[in-house]
């Protein structure tokens, strides 16, 4: 990093040796005190001196609210994974952080400094009260919520429009716990009661001597949910879901079951969606609505354009398959 730009990359766990194309966002700021608008906020950069251990670093500003604080490592002087997380929730005058590394190549955690750089600021956004369901002209129905305290056991969620084949996309989760989680769907969605199921999911295998990529317990976590009647729509919104589930190999997908058509030897195959009619600028947002395989499991999307997309499972890189 220097005055003139610098330089980043992707990373994963240390398992894999490649990954698709992204699109980076970044922000760049020069060092100390600012405002803009009533938002304050304060750019730091620390000594080449956080490891694994906790680290205090102390703003300069006063804050009138504990801020939100932001960060990234400026220095790759460890090449191990690894990622900045708060050690303590942040106060008005300072925040603790530490170095984490992944534990799915090797169970070692130990990290050796680097340079962090810090954006702390005022939180200026107030939510508002959520809005009731939307039942536009059209048969447009789309209702939202938001559910705290899920850990893996099935949480019941209710709602209260008039549904008849629902789409339920969950929202991303906080993150209270270490575990890498993803927020699914369990069992039927009971149209006349109005009601699902949703847990919380982690890894479920263990990697390497002494190493554990996921585990049997997790803190609880907080997450939102979207419920969108299934359609295209004159808003600009479709909604759909795969007919028969997502061939994607394993030991279940086999012709008995409907599913003879997939590589099986590879498994996780990219599934084509067409939008009829096309979209101008999608934003496409997935969610596996069956619970066929226990493992952990989440979709990946690709090619997003205003003709359709491509969408597969996607489980922890130690599997070749997935139930449909």
């Amino acid at each position: 990093i220097s005055r003139t730009g610098f330089q980043v990359k992707q990373e994963e766990d240390g398992l894999d040796i490649g990954h698709n194309t992204e699109v980076y966002g970044w922000i760049a700021l020069s060092e100390g005190e600012n405002s803009m608008g009533a938002t304050k906020f304060e750019a730091i950069k620390t000594p080449d001196a956080v490891t694994h251990n906790p680290y205090t670093v102390s703003y300069t500003s006063t804050f009138s609210a504990v801020p939100a604080v932001f960060g990234s490592m400026q220095s790759f002087d460890g090449p191990d994974p690894a990622h900045l997380r708060l050690n303590t929730v942040p106060t008005q005058a300072d925040c603790s952080i530490f170095v984490e590394e992944e534990t799915c190549s090797d169970a070692e955690l130990g990290h050796t400094t680097e340079t962090v750089g810090l954006l702390v600021a005022t939180p200026n956004y107030v939510a508002p009260a959520p809005p009731p369901p939307v039942e536009a002209t059209g048969g447009l129905i789309i209702e939202a919520g938001l559910v705290s305290g899920v850990a893996l056991s099935n949480t019941a969620i209710t709602y209260t429009s008039n549904f008849v084949n629902p789409v339920i996309i969950a929202g991303v989760p906080s993150h209270n716990g270490d575990e890498e989680a993803v927020v699914r769907i369990r069992g039927n969605i009971d149209t006349s009661g109005k009601t699902f199921n949703m847990y919380l999911d982690i890894p479920n295998h263990g990697y390497g001597e002494g190493a554990i990529c996921g585990g049997n317990t997790h803190i609880s976590e907080d997450f939102g949910y979207l419920i969108v009647e299934a359609g295209a729509y004159a808003a600009g919104v479709q909604a759909g879901a795969t007919t028969g589930g997502i061939c994607a190999g394993g030991s279940l997908c086999n012709a008995n079951n409907g599913c003879d058509s997939c590589d099986h030897s590879t498994g996780f195959d990219w599934v084509v969606i067409d939008f009829n009619p096309p979209l101008d600028n999608p934003v496409v947002l997935s969610q596996i609505q069956s619970h066929t395989g226990g493992d952990w499991v989440k979709t990946r999307q690709q090619n997003v354009r205003n003709t359709g997309f491509q969408v597969k499972m996607e489980e922890d890189n130690l599997d070749i398959g997935h139930n449909t």
